[in-house]
Parts: C-alpha cells; sequence; structure tokens
C-alpha cells in the first residue's frame, strides 16, 4: 500500500471495529512481521513471494474459520432461547416409538410381600 503501512492499516481497521478475517500478504520482513501482524489481529500472514497454493488453503481455511465461528454463534443463541423456542424436546426412552414395554407380571414380582 503506497501511502500506508500494512499493520497500521490493520490497527486502524481493528480500531474502527473492522471484524472481517485478514490475510496479511508483504514482501518485508519474516517471522517478527509475521507475529507483529497476528497481534494486531491478522488471520494469517503470507510472506512474498508466494505460490498460488499457499494463497488457496490459506483461504479456505479462513473460509472454514467464519463458518465454524457461525455456526457456533447460531448453537449459543438457540441455547439463549426458551425450551419452546428451540423446537420439539427429546423423548424419554419409555415414551420414544418402538420401545419395549415392561411386561405387567415383572413390574408386579417387585411388589409382591414377603414370601416366607
Amino acid at each position: 500500500m503506497p501511502e500506508m503501512v500494512g499493520l497500521t492499516f490493520l490497527r486502524q481497521y481493528r480500531q474502527r471495529g473492522g471484524s472481517a478475517l485478514v490475510i496479511v500478504m508483504s514482501a518485508y520482513g519474516g517471522e517478527d512481521a509475521a507475529i507483529a501482524a497476528m497481534k494486531e489481529g491478522a488471520y494469517d500472514y503470507l510472506p512474498k513471494p508466494f505460490r498460488p497454493d499457499e494463497v488457496v488453503l490459506t483461504l479456505r481455511k479462513a473460509e472454514e474459520r467464519e463458518r465454524l465461528r457461525q455456526e457456533v454463534a447460531g448453537l449459543k443463541a438457540q441455547l439463549a432461547t426458551g425450551p419452546s423456542e428451540r423446537g420439539p424436546h427429546r423423548r424419554k426412552r419409555r415414551d420414544a416409538p418402538g420401545a419395549r414395554a415392561r411386561h405387567p407380571r415383572r413390574r408386579a414380582q417387585y411388589h409382591r410381600p414377603d414370601y416366607g
């Protein structure tokens, strides 16, 4: 970027409420630059020159992370709502279709008086 250093941009973007995943690509710096970018909130850092497959892999990982973040947020929202808003409850095992009923004589054995 001709007028602004990438880390300065990233810092200002985050301060203004930017929440998108940011991938920093730079021809300058090494590990120190990558660490600084990550501390400022970058999702990842790609040093130039980079291979196209590196970019594709990084973008796919970022996409998957964002999808999982949205899924977790949705699940948390479901947990925060009341049970009636979440949908049908799980049935108890004895009420589930196909569950075997207990035999009436077996139940009666446990309630008989002492055989003594």
